[in-house]
């Protein structure tokens, strides 16, 4: 098996290029085919959370509120595009090789 981390590498740059502040759970994951039809994101950037002192599901859910990690809740259609049309191309190579030897 071989794990490929989209995340780690030209996606990742290309976020940070787009919101050096982005996180996980943040714009960086509202493609235009993953949003609810007549739903509007809010306005503005959403302040970064604060990570919970306890580790119980109550206390995330407080903790992320509407499960933004915070930061803008959307960006240009052409910005995810990029996003994601990169994150393909890196899975693509994944597949096709070569693939890492181990032990």
């Amino acid at each position: 098996m071989i794990w490929h981390e989209v995340w780690d590498g030209r996606p990742d740059e290309i976020a940070a290029a787009v919101d050096e502040e982005y996180d996980h759970a943040s714009w960086s994951e509202n493609f235009p085919w993953t949003r609810l039809p007549g739903v509007e994101s809010p306005a503005g950037r959403k302040p970064r959370f604060t990570r919970p002192s306890v580790s119980t599901n109550e206390a995330w859910r407080e903790a992320l509120g509407d499960g933004s990690f915070g930061g803008p809740y959307q960006k240009a259609d052409a910005d995810m595009l990029a996003l994601w049309q990169t994150g393909v191309e890196e899975v693509r190579e994944a597949i096709e090789g070569p693939w890492p030897r181990r032990g």
